[in-house]
């Protein structure tokens, strides 16, 4: 799932403290991961690297001005 600004992303964020793609989830062995991040982007408070994961439910993505709570 590609998740950002734009409006061709699957998760469309609407705030113009996203950027336009910011970063992707994606599914796999029946864990959420997060790749290819840009911009200013946390899980849970800490600064992402490339690609971080599996994820838990109730993780916490932050890109710019908003909050994502994972849930799984």
């Amino acid at each position: 799932l590609k998740v950002g600004r734009a409006t061709t992303n699957d998760i469309v964020i609407n705030d113009l403290t996203a950027s336009r793609e910011q970063f992707m989830l994606r599914a796999e062995r029946g864990a959420w991961f997060l790749a290819g991040g840009t911009g200013a982007l946390e899980l849970d408070g800490k600064p992402v690297g490339a690609v971080e994961g599996p994820l838990s439910s109730g993780a916490v993505i932050s890109l710019g001005d908003v909050r994502m709570t994972l849930l799984s």
